[in-house]
């Protein structure tokens, strides 16, 4: 795993174990955790945040937001938030609405699985999943619905981390519709 700070400086990390969600097989859940050889230095690499589970009063479904799509040449690409969660497991994007956003799209290829999507609120950004195909904008497990079992499997391999919810309480709850 290669990660890279503000200053262009690389941090090498091998992962050494990892852990599969165990409905992987059986409901396609397609998510892995991997367990580092070393910490990643937080004094020069953030991590992505996730949202909490009262993310709904803020911002819905979080339809027609713009968010950050990568593929497996490290482009990042927009999209439009389908939803970021749609029973029973998804979290999808669509091609985007608005003409500015339509130039920085592509559509996802073969190879671009296990490629994150995020969204960015307050210069942050927050993971919502990573691809499982490439049909439309893409989609994959959503983060969201199974931040609880990613916590578990990071448990289960050690290294005392947790992931960590963006709050979002300074933000307007929205009305009831």
């Amino acid at each position: 795993m290669t990660f890279v700070d503000n200053q262009n400086n690389v941090i090498q990390r091998t992962i050494i174990n990892t852990k599969q969600h165990p409905l992987y097989v059986s409901e396609r859940i397609d998510l892995t955790v991997g367990l580092l050889d070393f910490d990643v230095p937080t004094n020069q690499v953030s991590f992505a945040k996730v949202l909490p589970d009262n993310y709904q009063d803020y911002i819905r479904n979080g339809r027609g937001l713009p968010c950050i799509r990568l593929d497996q040449e490290e482009k990042a690409l927009v999209g439009d938030v389908e939803t970021i969660f749609i029973s029973p497991k998804e979290a999808k994007a669509s091609i985007p609405y608005l003409p500015n956003r339509l130039l920085l799209f592509e559509k996802l290829a073969d190879g671009d699985s296990g490629n994150p999507m995020f969204i960015i609120i307050n210069n942050q950004p927050i993971l919502l999943t990573v691809w499982l195909g490439s049909a439309d904008g893409g989609g994959g497990a959503s983060v969201t619905k199974f931040k609880d079992d990613i916590n578990d499997m990071m448990n289960v391999l050690g290294g005392g981390y947790q992931l960590e919810e963006i709050d979002l309480s300074w933000f307007t709850v929205l009305p009831t519709p």
